[in-house]
Protein backbone atom coordinates (compact mmCIF):
# COMPACT_ATOMS: atom_id res chain seq x y z
CA UNK A 1 0.00 0.00 0.00
CA UNK A 2 1.61 3.12 -1.39
CA UNK A 3 0.65 6.66 0.08
CA UNK A 4 1.02 10.29 -1.70
CA UNK A 5 1.29 13.39 0.29
CA UNK A 6 0.85 16.71 -0.89
CA UNK A 7 0.94 19.79 1.13
CA UNK A 8 -0.29 23.36 0.53
CA UNK A 9 0.34 26.46 2.65
CA UNK A 10 -2.60 28.44 3.69
CA UNK A 11 -3.13 31.89 5.53
CA UNK A 12 -4.71 29.22 8.73
CA UNK A 13 -2.73 26.47 8.32
CA UNK A 14 -1.09 23.79 6.17
CA UNK A 15 -3.67 21.89 4.22
CA UNK A 16 -2.63 17.82 3.69
CA UNK A 17 -4.11 15.47 0.76
CA UNK A 18 -3.19 11.97 1.51
CA UNK A 19 -3.90 9.16 -0.49
CA UNK A 20 -3.59 5.60 -0.22
CA UNK A 21 -3.19 3.40 -2.65
CA UNK A 22 -4.54 0.98 -4.32
CA UNK A 23 -7.53 2.08 -2.96
CA UNK A 24 -6.77 5.77 -4.54
CA UNK A 25 -8.95 7.45 -1.02
CA UNK A 26 -8.16 11.19 -0.93
CA UNK A 27 -8.27 12.76 2.90
CA UNK A 28 -8.18 16.22 2.85
CA UNK A 29 -7.58 17.91 6.22
CA UNK A 30 -5.49 20.50 8.00
CA UNK A 31 -1.79 19.26 9.63
CA UNK A 32 -3.13 18.81 13.14
CA UNK A 33 -6.22 17.05 12.13
CA UNK A 34 -3.53 14.50 10.96
CA UNK A 35 -1.67 14.50 14.21
CA UNK A 36 -4.80 14.19 15.68
CA UNK A 37 -5.89 11.21 14.34
CA UNK A 38 -2.47 9.76 14.26
CA UNK A 39 -2.71 9.74 18.07
CA UNK A 40 -5.90 8.42 17.89
CA UNK A 41 -4.78 5.99 16.13
CA UNK A 42 -1.69 4.79 18.44
CA UNK A 43 -3.68 5.51 21.49
CA UNK A 44 -6.73 2.81 20.05
CA UNK A 45 -3.58 0.43 19.18
CA UNK A 46 -2.69 0.75 22.91
CA UNK A 47 -5.68 0.30 23.99
CA UNK A 48 -6.32 -2.55 22.01
CA UNK A 49 -2.79 -4.09 23.27
CA UNK A 50 -3.80 -3.65 26.78
CA UNK A 51 -7.12 -4.93 26.78
CA UNK A 52 -5.87 -7.86 25.14
CA UNK A 53 -3.10 -8.14 27.81
CA UNK A 54 -5.99 -8.10 30.22
CA UNK A 55 -7.69 -10.70 28.38
CA UNK A 56 -5.29 -13.38 28.48
CA UNK A 57 -4.31 -12.69 31.85
CA UNK A 58 -8.11 -13.60 32.92
CA UNK A 59 -8.29 -16.57 30.61
CA UNK A 60 -5.05 -18.04 32.16
CA UNK A 61 -6.66 -17.18 35.57
CA UNK A 62 -9.67 -18.84 34.78
CA UNK A 63 -7.88 -21.82 33.25
CA UNK A 64 -5.84 -22.98 36.37
CA UNK A 65 -9.02 -22.23 38.37
CA UNK A 66 -10.73 -24.77 36.45
CA UNK A 67 -8.28 -27.29 36.17
CA UNK A 68 -8.17 -26.92 40.09
CA UNK A 69 -11.89 -27.46 40.32
CA UNK A 70 -12.01 -30.58 37.78
CA UNK A 71 -9.32 -32.49 40.26
CA UNK A 72 -11.38 -31.64 43.06
CA UNK A 73 -14.52 -32.93 41.66
CA UNK A 74 -12.50 -36.06 40.21
CA UNK A 75 -11.54 -36.82 43.85
CA UNK A 76 -15.17 -37.07 44.82
CA UNK A 77 -15.81 -40.38 44.77
CA UNK A 78 -19.48 -40.89 45.24
CA UNK A 79 -21.36 -42.09 48.67
CA UNK A 80 -22.26 -45.34 48.26
CA UNK A 81 -26.18 -45.69 48.46
CA UNK A 82 -27.78 -47.72 51.13
CA UNK A 83 -30.36 -49.88 49.88
CA UNK A 84 -32.72 -51.24 51.78
CA UNK A 85 -34.83 -54.16 50.47
CA UNK A 86 -32.76 -55.10 47.86
CA UNK A 87 -31.42 -58.39 46.09
CA UNK A 88 -28.29 -58.55 44.12
CA UNK A 89 -27.85 -59.63 40.06
CA UNK A 90 -24.12 -61.25 38.30
CA UNK A 91 -25.09 -59.73 34.65
CA UNK A 92 -24.12 -63.00 32.38
CA UNK A 93 -23.19 -63.00 28.28
CA UNK A 94 -26.46 -61.46 26.34
CA UNK A 95 -27.84 -59.76 29.35
CA UNK A 96 -28.85 -56.07 29.23
CA UNK A 97 -31.32 -53.90 32.09
CA UNK A 98 -34.01 -54.41 29.98
CA UNK A 99 -33.72 -57.84 30.08
CA UNK A 100 -32.57 -58.47 33.37
CA UNK A 101 -35.47 -55.55 34.80
CA UNK A 102 -38.28 -58.22 33.01
CA UNK A 103 -37.16 -61.04 34.09
CA UNK A 104 -35.97 -60.32 37.58
CA UNK A 105 -38.94 -57.70 38.05
CA UNK A 106 -41.29 -58.10 35.59
CA UNK A 107 -41.40 -55.05 33.44
CA UNK A 108 -38.78 -54.37 30.65
CA UNK A 109 -39.16 -50.23 31.81
CA UNK A 110 -38.14 -50.95 35.43
CA UNK A 111 -34.37 -50.80 34.41
CA UNK A 112 -34.20 -47.09 34.63
CA UNK A 113 -34.56 -47.96 38.24
CA UNK A 114 -31.88 -50.32 37.96
CA UNK A 115 -29.41 -48.31 36.70
CA UNK A 116 -30.08 -45.88 39.07
CA UNK A 117 -29.34 -48.07 42.01
CA UNK A 118 -26.05 -48.59 40.66
CA UNK A 119 -24.76 -45.33 39.24
CA UNK A 120 -22.79 -45.57 42.86
CA UNK A 121 -20.90 -48.97 41.30
CA UNK A 122 -20.71 -48.51 37.74
CA UNK A 123 -20.74 -44.77 36.55
CA UNK A 124 -20.87 -45.41 33.31
CA UNK A 125 -24.73 -46.36 33.33
CA UNK A 126 -25.20 -42.82 33.59
CA UNK A 127 -24.18 -42.42 29.90
CA UNK A 128 -25.49 -45.78 28.64
CA UNK A 129 -27.77 -47.91 30.30
CA UNK A 130 -27.00 -50.75 28.63
CA UNK A 131 -23.41 -50.91 28.10
CA UNK A 132 -22.92 -53.67 31.35
CA UNK A 133 -20.26 -56.39 31.44
CA UNK A 134 -20.32 -59.43 32.04
CA UNK A 135 -19.77 -60.15 36.02
CA UNK A 136 -21.08 -56.89 36.89
CA UNK A 137 -22.93 -57.29 40.29
CA UNK A 138 -26.35 -55.36 40.29
CA UNK A 139 -28.67 -54.17 43.00
CA UNK A 140 -32.13 -54.86 42.30
CA UNK A 141 -34.94 -53.33 44.20
CA UNK A 142 -36.55 -56.48 45.97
Amino acid sequence: MSKSKQTKETDAEDVVTETTEPAGIAVTGSVSQFEELKQLIADSRQFTHEVHDAVVTRLVKAEAATADLASQVAAITPIPRNYPRTKEYTVKGGDTLTKIAKAELGQAGRFTEIATMNYDRYPSLKTDANAIQVGWVLRLPA
